[in-house]
């Protein structure tokens, strides 16, 4: 009887189809089967939308902050600058928006010629439709602009 019963399980599991190929790789960014084949559909850009004051977090990095608030000013609070973390930050709304670094965090402001001090903020004081920031950490406790687009100017310190 346990013979029948190993031959019949063996028979079982040799009959299971193979979920190999199937099996998916999901980072947010990219979709990739075990065969290492990307799924072309998966290739658009992780984002979210804020309607109030929103911190980041790490393990958002990457994302498209999109701030859609009708409020006067909507704050966009940093996480502490490590280095890898970027972030890109969208006024899709008629709002001025204010990003906060932490108090120990510089921003490095390459319009201006000039750094920021530790902790001060930027802010897009147009609040027009269309501004963006791309904030970018290269080297610990700073923060690059790598893309910026409208007005964006020295908020002063944050308070963070």
């Amino acid at each position: 009887m346990r013979k029948f019963l190993v031959l019949v399980a063996i028979i079982l599991l040799l009959g299971l189809p193979s979920f190999a190929a199937t099996n998916r790789y999901n980072d947010g960014y990219n979709t990739v089967d075990s065969t290492g084949v990307i799924v072309p559909y998966a290739s658009k850009v992780p984002y979210q939308v804020v309607v109030t004051t929103d911190t980041l977090t790490i393990a958002e990095t990457g994302k498209v902050t999109s701030v859609v608030a009708t409020a006067t000013n909507t704050n966009v609070n940093l996480p502490s600058a490590a280095v890898g973390l970027s972030y890109t930050i969208v006024n899709a709304s008629d709002t001025t928006i204010v990003v906060n670094p932490a108090i120990a965090d510089t921003i490095k402001y390459a319009t201006s010629g000039v750094d920021l001090d530790a902790g001060d903020s930027i802010l897009s004081p147009d609040a027009g439709t269309g501004s963006s920031v791309t904030l970018i950490c290269p080297v610990a406790n700073t923060w690059v602009i790598g893309q910026m687009t409208g007005t964006w100017t020295d908020g002063g310190e944050a308070g963070n």
